[in-house]
């Protein structure tokens, strides 16, 4: 069986097509997360006082590709805030205190919300102004 060049062009460019697509797609579903590529800002349980939610001192909060809200611990470990964000980074759910106050219930809206955690209404506040 002999390939003529017509079939090895069009052998090349599926090839191409097939690595390029390879790349948009890890370009589309890698995390970009260095605080060069998106700004963020630091927070702390000083700073919130009783409505610091999680279980963690401190953190950093980031807003990566218009809708991702991405928390960072100090150690460099990152969780998702919002539903864009979670799949590239596990949910926030296991740093999240117990609601010992029901004002500070969190709202209904936010994903795999249970009454009894903290809310995370600040930090979606600091990630909306941080897009």
């Amino acid at each position: 069986m002999t390939i003529t060049n017509r079939e090895l062009r069009i052998m090349a460019l599926l090839l191409a097509a097939i690595v390029a697509a390879g790349v948009y797609q890890h370009k589309a579903t890698t995390p970009q997360s260095s605080p060069a590529q998106a700004p963020g800002q630091s927070i702390s349980a000083d700073q919130l006082g009783d409505a610091w939610p999680l279980s963690v001192p401190s953190g950093k909060i980031y807003c990566e590709r218009g809708a991702r809200y991405v928390f960072e611990q100090p150690n460099g470990t990152k969780w998702g805030i919002n539903g864009a964000a979670i799949g590239p980074y596990p949910a926030l759910r296991p740093l999240l205190l117990d609601n010992t106050n029901p004002d500070l219930a969190c709202r209904p809206d936010e994903p795999n919300c249970v009454t009894p955690k903290m809310s995370l209404t600040p930090f979606f506040d600091i990630a909306k102004s941080l897009c």
